[in-house]
């Protein structure tokens, strides 16, 4: 297992920031006219949806197209990077970069020209809203035409790992500076290794998830709730377990063994193999439940 104080080389930082307007308001007239109908207090409020996402034919219009974008954009960053602290940042191995930008310059090129199709279509699609809404429309809900681009962007920052050692202390500089650039030397490298750590955690546990999502589809009897499943529940722990290959930023070498062992065991299934022959079926919960188990006893409470 390599120290994870050296993964400075072999990773960075990225940021997603994603703004939208969403199409929602709160009405407190219809939220009181509906407790008062039912005789509640409180029991709720009632927000109002100013806004389709589909058109008569229920396919994306301008506006849904827009928001799909950018619920794509934020999965695949998700997806494609491991958890770094709470400040909005993720850990994107370099082992995987060419992996996301290739999937988010898709989503801003898709984000710039469905963009300006929105702008376009934005006066009919509020034109089209009283129909929907009724009395419960009002006008001041909406942004002016000439606002609606500004509320949606997309935007990506990266930043190097912090590295301590970065403040150079002068032999003659004062013992109290020299002490406190240490203190924080000893800070940078401590909240290093606890991310790292977190990081490879939110790896062990993304793969332990479809494990167990395979283990508990395979114990369902047929005619029990769950015994279905689609094919995408088979093809996810491929793609899983491909890109964690790629995550694997401490090189760690249990993590690398499991993940050779789970796609040895469970990457190459018939997906209807398995949903005709109990005895596959019995065999596959047999290895996943197996898997899910040592992945426990190794990693702990990360799995």
């Amino acid at each position: 297992m390599t120290d994870s104080t050296n993964i400075q080389g072999r990773a960075i930082l990225v940021a997603l920031s994603i703004s939208k307007w969403l199409a929602r308001r709160f009405d407190g007239v219809a939220t009181r006219v509906v407790n008062e109908t039912h005789g509640a207090v409180d029991a709720g409020k009632f927000s109002k949806k100013l806004m389709a996402k589909k058109d008569k034919n229920d396919e994306p219009n301008a506006y849904g197209a827009v928001m799909a974008i950018l619920t794509a954009a934020r999965t695949d960053h998700y997806a494609n990077t491991l958890a770094w602290g709470n400040d909005g940042w993720r850990l994107l191995p370099v082992g995987n970069y060419d992996e996301y930008m290739k999937a988010q310059r898709g989503h801003l090129r898709a984000f710039a020209k469905a963009l300006p199709k929105l702008v376009r279509d934005y006066p009919a699609l509020r034109a089209d809203a009283p129909a929907a809404l009724g009395t419960l429309f009002n006008e001041r809900d909406y942004p002016e035409a000439d606002e609606i681009e500004s509320r949606f962007a997309i935007t990506y920052e990266r930043e190097p790992l912090p590295v301590s050692g970065e403040r150079i202390v002068d032999e003659l500089a004062a013992p109290q500076v020299a002490a406190v650039v240490a203190e924080y030397d000893a800070k940078v490298d401590a909240k290093v290794n606890a991310a790292t750590q977190a990081a490879m955690d939110d790896a062990r546990q993304r793969v332990g998830a479809v494990v167990r999502e395979i283990a508990a589809t395979m114990n369902k009897k047929k005619g029990e709730r769950g015994y279905g499943f689609k094919n995408s529940k088979v093809s996810n722990v491929r793609r899983v377990v491909s890109t964690m290959r790629r995550m694997n930023v401490t090189d760690d070498d249990e993590f690398s063994g499991m993940l050779d062992r789970i796609d040895a065991a469970l990457s190459d299934l018939n997906p209807q193999t398995l949903r005709d022959d109990a005895t596959a079926r019995a065999v596959v919960a047999k290895s996943a439940g197996e898997i899910v188990a040592d992945m426990g006893a190794i990693f702990g409470g990360a799995r």
